[in-house]
């Protein structure tokens, strides 16, 4: 009966990435904040960056999140520009 009760790891997977993209429509409904899909939500490792512009400054919150059950070591996000734009980390 216990087991019964409980949902199967996809359909909590599943679930838990509906709440994600609840939680991303929200923002973007409540705070004006452009989301850029960088990975699909399929992805071993799901990628998303927050697109803010201010006058000339273009500034990227990137969201990174691990859907796999390992601890992911030397995981890197690669940014490129073109032209003479610069990046700036802070």
């Amino acid at each position: 009966m216990e087991s019964a009760k409980r949902s199967s790891p996809a359909k909590q997977l599943l679930r838990q990435r509906w709440v994600n993209v609840l939680i991303i429509v929200i923002q973007v409904l409540l705070y004006g904040v452009q989301v850029t899909q960088l990975t699909g939500f399929s992805d071993p490792v799901y990628a998303e960056a927050y697109v803010h512009v201010n006058q000339y400054d273009i500034v990227l919150d990137v969201l990174v999140v691990n859907q796999t059950n390992d601890t992911l070591q030397n995981l890197t996000v690669e940014l490129a520009t073109l032209g003479q734009s610069l990046v700036h980390f802070c």
